[in-house]
C-alpha cells in the first residue's frame, strides 16, 4: 500500500507574513468564535495568533479543499488591509470570490509558474 503525499501547501506567504497550513483529517473541525468561547463546526479557519490556517480534509474533493484554502487566504488579506464588513457579508464575499477564482482556474486548467527566470 502506498501512502499518498498531501498535494497541498504546508506554508504560504501572504503579503508580509508566512502562515502555516495544517490539514485535519477529521469529520469535524471546531473553531472557537472570538471571545464568546462559542464553538462552530467549520471546514477551515485562521488562527491569527499563531499565523496558522486550519483546513478539514477527510476525503473531501481537491476542489473543495482548494476553495477553503483560498477562502482562508481571503480572510487574512481582508484582515491585513483592515477592510470593514459584517461577519455575514465577509463570509458571503469569501464564498463567492473563492468560487469564482476556483472556477476560472479549473475551467481553464490554469497552472502557474512564477519562476523569476521565466520571461515573456
Amino acid at each position: 500500500m502506498s501512502i499518498q503525499k498531501n498535494p497541498f501547501p504546508r506554508k504560504i506567504k501572504i503579503l508580509d507574513t508566512v502562515y502555516k497550513i495544517k490539514y485535519h483529517n477529521t469529520e469535524t473541525l471546531i473553531m472557537v468564535v472570538d471571545d464568546t468561547k462559542e464553538e462552530s463546526s467549520v471546514n477551515g479557519f485562521v488562527d491569527f495568533d499563531t499565523c496558522t490556517i486550519n483546513i478539514r480534509t477527510n476525503g473531501r474533493p481537491y476542489s473543495e479543499i482548494w476553495s477553503d484554502i483560498w477562502h482562508e487566504i481571503g480572510h487574512v488579506i481582508k484582515s491585513y488591509f483592515k477592510i470593514k464588513m459584517t461577519d455575514d457579508l465577509e463570509e458571503l464575499f469569501m464564498n463567492l470570490f473563492t468560487l469564482g477564482c476556483n472556477s476560472v482556474i479549473m475551467d481553464n486548467e490554469l497552472k502557474f509558474d512564477f519562476s523569476k527566470k521565466r520571461r515573456i
